[in-house]
């Protein structure tokens, strides 16, 4: 079903350069969130500076879309080690049961992925106007993201000392399932 665009509000296109002035907003509260938050060292934050024509994911990778206009995805992908330890200090000590680790985990990727880019979001809003943010899915595999060449990829990697994560951001986003599998035949 095609979504009907409001008139009056601008075309929200990104820019290579918007695009990763995004990122780098993304990357500074993600630094915040995984100090602060989860209780975890940064050892170095590292912006490719550049689109991409490919990106291997992580093994846990929590994604969201911002629709309306912009159609801008954001993946989060953390290795097991780094989610692990962000999940003990974002839990702080919370008694739970074994078996509901794993999935609390997994929400705790989508929390933070929620908060960085409601946060990040923030500069590029217009008066009057607030972004459509999905929920959060979450994909349990790594795996390799390629271009589509319409489509721009700006990434950045955070390393910490319980292991690393990758920030990624496709614009546009439409011709990208929200699994990050190709909508449409190259």
């Amino acid at each position: 079903m095609k979504r009907e665009v409001n008139p009056e509000i601008p075309e929200l296109m990104l820019t290579e350069q918007d695009l990763l002035r995004f990122l780098d907003r993304l990357l500074h509260r993600s630094r915040v969130f995984l100090e602060e938050e989860g209780k975890t060292r940064v050892l170095g934050v590292y912006p490719t500076g550049r689109t991409l024509d490919r990106i291997d994911l992580r093994a846990i990778t929590a994604i969201l879309t911002v629709e309306d206009r912009l159609r801008l995805i954001v993946a989060f992908s953390f290795e097991h080690s780094l989610l692990e330890s962000v999940f003990q200090g974002y839990a702080g000590g919370i008694p739970m049961k074994t078996d509901e680790v794993e999935l609390l985990m997994e929400e705790t990727a989508g929390d933070c992925l929620n908060i960085v880019v409601g946060n990040a979001l923030e500069e590029f809003q217009l008066s009057g106007y607030a972004f459509t943010v999905s929920t959060p899915i979450i994909i349990k595999e790594g795996k390799s993201i390629q271009r589509y060449r319409q489509s721009k990829f700006a990434a950045g990697e955070i390393h910490t000392d319980a292991g690393n994560m990758v920030v990624l951001c496709i614009n546009p986003g439409i011709y990208y399932k929200r699994t990050l599998d190709l909508e449409v035949a190259e």
